[in-house]
């Protein structure tokens, strides 16, 4: 192990890289599973070591006090962080791949929930990954402390139901004059949907909402109804950083990590809010 440490190392040493330029916090963030990436990184070019450094960077950033714990990372694990995250260059994605990273470290060896994470991650666009986490973020801010179960449908459907108008949606996106709105819309939202990461309930226009859940719905210019899943909330609690998360700890944690170039507007309301009645002047 020695050896293929060194030989790491060796690839960062004045190149700046925080991460794979230090034996001792790859060792330490690893474990033995440190060994797997010694030949490999030999063989990257410097555009995949800054990315890979990036992960690795965020990793060490979210496992915080517990770097000393002991704890590694299961091979299979490592290996997919290696074969996509090489090529990661949006800040988000990356930030769940590291999330993930650091969710991962454990001390039973063959803990390796977090391939599951990562086949998801693999399998989204970066505009699903970017709302994913602007979704459960909305969550995670409107219903945190509430006696809620993810686990529970009417809790989940019902209770947990909000409204996202518009221009929340395009300010948290932030397209360009390059993107198709409509398309991207599209398959953002039947993509989450699809893959079981957000119950899509109706998007569309102000009337197009109120014919769906009647005049009450205070949709203005329109935008969505969604509700959260246990699947959904698993996937953004691991990218955080929460280590063996299942989703259910969702409205119990404080999740305040800045994301560059991410800024969630407010607007985004509860079924309950959105549909409240006016209140009425004396």
């Amino acid at each position: 192990m020695e050896e293929i440490i060194n030989s790491l190392t060796n690839v960062g040493v004045g190149t700046g890289l925080a991460v794979l330029g230090s034996k001792e916090i790859l060792e330490k963030l690893l474990g033995p599973s440190a060994d797997y990436i010694g030949n490999e990184t030999k063989n990257l070019i410097a555009k995949c070591n800054i990315n890979l450094d990036n992960i690795f960077s965020m990793a060490k950033k979210k496992t915080g006090s517990q770097l000393d714990d002991g704890s590694s990372v299961n091979p299979r694990v490592l290996k997919h962080i290696i074969d996509e995250g090489r090529f990661c260059e949006d800040e988000l994605t990356a930030e769940y791949y590291g999330g993930i990273l650091a969710s991962s470290r454990s001390n039973n060896k063959r803990d390796d929930r977090a391939v599951a994470m990562l086949a998801m991650v693999k399998d989204l666009s970066v505009y699903q990954l970017r709302f994913h986490y602007i979704f459960y973020s909305i969550i995670n801010k409107k219903f945190r402390g509430q006696d809620l179960n993810l686990g529970l449908s009417n809790d989940c459907n019902v209770t947990m139901k909000v409204f996202i108008p518009w221009e929340v949606f395009y300010g948290a996106m932030a397209f360009d004059e390059t993107e198709d709105f409509d398309s991207i819309l599209s398959h953002t939202l039947n993509g989450l949907d699809k893959h079981g990461l957000i119950a899509l309930k109706a998007y569309g226009s102000a009337e197009f909402l109120h014919k769906q859940h009647g005049p009450r719905l205070q949709a203005h210019n329109g935008g969505m109804l969604l509700s959260p899943t246990l699947v959904g909330a698993e996937l953004f609690l691991w990218a955080v950083g929460l280590s063996g998360a299942s989703g259910r700890e969702l409205l119990r944690v404080d999740v305040t990590d800045e994301i560059e170039g991410l800024v969630i507007p407010d607007g985004a309301k509860t079924i309950a809010e959105a549909c409240a009645l006016p209140s009425v002047k004396p």
